[in-house]
This record gives structure tokens, C-alpha cells and sequence, in this order.
């Protein structure tokens, strides 16, 4: 066997070993990236359902503590329950959804997502104790403090912390 049928058999040899590696290869990265591609729609989904639980509990928080209410035909104190009752709901899920999906989100997004639960508690405990001193008529002024602090936590610094995190998001989406 002469050196130029040797090169020939053993470049022919090359070609099929790197048919076969680059094969492999294919192989792998289709692998990952359909790994990678089921991930990322599971992310995208929960930021989704995220952002739906944060805005339907905001926006149920807002409507308990708003100062003008209608009380469709029910007395204001089972207008103010029924409100309480959809707001502890929605945002008990709010709560849950986000703990256990913590996984999904980026250590900036859980951090705005931390803050703005907490924010959450703050007000509510404000709005329980501003509820437990109604009858109260030595607290007048407390009343009127923590009426303002609560609606203007529900009105502006909630929604403000759920659209600096929907920049966050939208970044993660790939629309900023």
C-alpha cells in the first residue's frame, strides 16, 4: 500500500468519524436546547401568573381601603367583610403561588418580589390595628395617620413596586 492510498483510506476514515461525532453533537445540543427551551416557557408562564396574582391583590387591597365605597345594598360592615374576605383570598394565593415558584424567578426579581410582600403585611397590619382602634375615640388622630399611610400604600407605593418589578419581568421576556 503506497502512502497516497493510505492518506486516501484514512481521510476517508476521518470524514466518516467526524459524520459521526458531529452527529452526536447534534444530538446533544438538540437535547439541550429543547431542555432549555421547556424551561424557559415554564419560567415565562409563571412570571405570567405572578404578575396576575400580584395586580388582582393589589387591586383588591386598593378597593377595601379606598375611601369612597359603595355599599351595593349591604351594610358597611358586611361590604368592608366581603372585601377583607376577597382581599385575604387573593392574596393568600399571591403568597403561596410566589413562595412556591421561587425557583422560577431571578434573585433581582425575588427581591422586589420580597419587598412588595412585605410592603403588603405592613399595610395590612396598619389596616388591622386601624380596625381595632375604630371605637376608640381618644385615637382620632391615629385613625386619620394610618388611613393615609394605608391608601397611600395601596394607591401609590404597592402599584409603584409592582411596575418597577414588571420592568424586571418584561426585561426577562425579552420586550425591554
Amino acid at each position: 500500500m503506497d502512502i497516497i492510498e493510505y492518506i486516501q483510506i484514512l481521510t476517508n476514515y476521518l470524514s466518516k468519524i467526524d459524520g459521526v461525532v458531529a452527529l452526536v453533537i447534534g444530538y446533544l445540543f438538540s437535547q439541550w436546547q429543547f431542555k432549555f427551551e421547556s424551561i424557559h416557557k415554564r419560567r415565562l408562564d409563571v412570571i405570567e401568573e405572578a404578575y396576575s396574582k400580584l395586580k388582582l391583590a393589589s387591586m383588591a387591597f386598593r378597593s377595601l381601603a379606598a375611601p369612597l365605597q359603595e355599599f351595593d345594598g349591604l351594610t358597611q360592615e358586611e361590604q368592608e367583610e366581603k372585601k377583607e374576605k376577597d382581599f385575604a383570598d387573593k392574596a393568600n394565593g399571591m403568597f403561596v403561588y410566589l413562595d412556591t415558584k421561587r425557583l422560577f424567578f431571578s434573585s433581582k426579581e425575588q427581591e422586589n418580589i420580597d419587598v412588595i410582600i412585605s410592603q403588603f403585611f405592613q399595610t395590612w397590619n396598619n389596616y388591622r390595628y386601624k380596625k381595632d382602634i375604630r371605637d376608640d375615640h381618644s385615637m382620632v388622630k391615629e385613625r386619620t395617620r394610618l388611613y393615609k399611610e394605608i391608601w397611600d400604600s395601596t394607591s401609590q407605593e404597592i402599584p409603584k413596586l409592582i411596575s418597577s418589578l414588571e420592568v424586571t419581568f418584561k426585561k426577562a421576556l425579552g420586550l425591554k
